[in-house]
């Protein structure tokens, strides 16, 4: 019989680390420090990561999966990040050993690693019997306070204020990776920096924000057009592999963080 207040017997526990999609976004305004402030109703379908954590002599992530390529287990990787802030708001010292299975693609705007984050979050409030903390949402992402319920949501703020949504209906979806899968693309800019990712006219279609005739014409000339649609596919495959693919993602935020040392 466990004792109230005692930690549990060293075991391993897990969770499942739901992805996040938003079902709409928007960017409403600035705070002075530079942080944006959001407007988003978040959902969160039954697939993601899946993290498993024990107790340990040090802090520690391996990481495995379909999508591990070009994820490093680093000391900046956000589930170990997430268990130092968790330890330091508690005075302890967060000595478990991590392992993430990477089921969601990397950098795929999905909260793949705020929901990983999420999740070692509320593995270690399990195995300490504890709240969870209040730093979660400047030092780690505006998607990790959101991604701790998992729960449909609205967003404000920088993501910390949280609304529960009204009940939604049953539906599905289909999330694919387009520039990982070599399809064209067709998106809007909003000011979130879509247009970086689709390029017009190299990678897919840009279109007009709340223009329904627009987009359906954008479709349309996809389907009818199947060299032009196989061209733009390529060329988004090419994006993908140079810019957002795993190692360029590395290598990118390497060389950002050597220029800032040296600073």
């Amino acid at each position: 019989m466990k004792r109230q207040g005692r930690e549990p017997v060293s075991t391993i526990l897990t969770e499942l680390a739901r992805a996040k999609v938003n079902l709409f976004l928007h960017v409403v305004g600035r705070r002075p420090d530079g942080f944006h402030l959001l407007d988003s109703l978040a959902v969160f379908p039954g697939v993601g990561d899946r993290l498993s954590m024990t107790p340990a002599s040090a802090l520690s992530i391996a990481v495995t999966g379909p999508f591990s390529d070009g994820l490093a287990a680093e000391p900046n990787n956000l589930v170990l990040r997430a268990a130092r802030g968790f330890g330091a708001s508690m005075g302890r010292s967060a000595d478990f050993a991590f392992r993430l299975t990477k089921n969601l693609p990397v950098a795929s705007g999905i909260g793949g690693g705020s929901a990983d984050a999420a999740a070692a979050c509320r593995l270690i409030a399990r195995h300490w019997n504890c709240p969870m903390p209040d730093f979660l949402a400047e030092p780690l992402g505006a998607d990790v306070p959101v991604c701790i319920a998992s729960e449909p949501a609205r967003m404000g703020g920088i993501g910390e204020v949280l609304t529960a949504a009204p009940k939604l209906p049953a539906f599905g979806m289909v999330l694919v990776e387009a520039a990982m899968l070599g399809r064209p693309m067709i998106s809007c800019e909003i000011g979130t920096g879509t247009s970086f990712v689709n390029t017009q006219e190299e990678t897919g279609l840009v279109v007009s924000p709340e223009d329904p005739i627009e987009l359906a014409g954008a479709m349309l000339s996809l389907e009818k057009d199947e060299a032009l649609a196989r061209r733009f596919g390529e060329s988004a495959r090419k994006r993908y592999e140079q810019l957002f693919s795993g190692p360029a993602l590395g290598q990118a935020y390497g060389d950002l963080y050597r220029r800032v040392l040296k600073t």
